[in-house]
């Protein structure tokens, strides 16, 4: 394995985080590793700037946050938002009615911070979400009773939605609907999650950007990954690199497959890059 590999860009749950969530002392130590020669590291999650895990925050390896699939980025330690790809009021207006059909909690990203629907947050465990799940609801979102009047009354960008819907039918029927919706960007990154954005949002489209702003081409990107979400950032970059715990769609279109999250799969690969430079 020998490339010029000047940006690493990283998936958080279910590729960088363990199956406890939890950044393992030895992934943290290679990306430390990577940056200490020269390598940009980012994070690449669905997750909004507020729910990041402390110690990816922390850490002082990572340069940089895309957030949110794609619609914010972070230049860290500073927190300083860089780029924006918010929701228009079009993609607000023909899907909220559209969720509201399904009668299902919804999740709101809105300038960073996390909102969901009151009865959600305060009771996950009603909508069959695994316990790791909702200990993470509860700790992350803040509960709003009436999210449809919170999104269309925000006059601070709206980075993205969620609905959470865990039965399969109801999933592929407001995918399908959904689908419809000009200029809307539909991806998943759990299976009890349905997320959407601006019709030109992705980690990709945000990776393309941060490349931008680095100087540097996407065949110097290495990105790993293990969800629907994930795909174009991979294709997009020069290795893509599935997890061995990734869906088999991502396996297929990556250029490498690693060991599983659970087995410092993403450390793994960055020690071995690390040691042809």
């Amino acid at each position: 394995m020998t490339h010029d590999i000047r940006l690493i860009a990283l998936d958080l749950d279910g590729t960088l985080l363990n199956e406890k969530g939890l950044l393992t002392s030895r992934s943290a130590r290679a990306l430390t590793c990577a940056h200490e020669q020269g390598i940009f590291i980012a994070a690449a999650t669905g997750r909004a700037f507020c729910a990041l895990p402390t110690d990816v925050r922390a850490l002082p390896a990572i340069s940089y946050i895309i957030t949110s699939n794609g619609t914010g980025i972070y230049q860290m330690p500073e927190e300083k938002r860089i780029y924006t790809n918010a929701m228009s009021r079009e993609n607000l207006e023909q899907l909220l009615p559209l969720l509201d059909t399904f009668s299902c909690p919804i999740e709101a990203y809105i300038d960073g911070t996390a909102y969901a629907s009151a009865d959600y947050v305060e009771n996950p465990e009603a909508f069959h979400l695994p316990p790791r799940s909702c200990a993470y609801v509860q700790a992350t979102r803040r509960p709003c009773p009436d999210m449809g009047q919170l999104i269309r009354s925000s006059s601070a960008p709206v980075e993205g939605i969620s609905a959470v819907l865990t039965a399969p039918e109801a999933r592929a029927a407001l995918r399908e609907a959904a689908g419809k919706i000009p200029d809307l960007y539909v991806t998943s990154s759990a299976p009890h999650f349905i997320e959407f954005a601006a019709g030109s949002a992705s980690k990709e489209s945000a990776l393309r950007v941060l490349t931008q702003l680095l100087g540097i081409t996407s065949a110097q990107v290495m990105a790993f990954g293990d969800a629907e979400n994930d795909a174009e950032m991979l294709s997009f970059a020069g290795i893509g690199v599935a997890m061995g715990n990734a869906a088999e769609i991502l396996k297929q279109i990556a250029d490498m497959v690693t060991a599983s999250n659970a087995e410092d799969g993403v450390a793994q690969t960055i020690e071995k890059l690390l040691k042809t430079l």
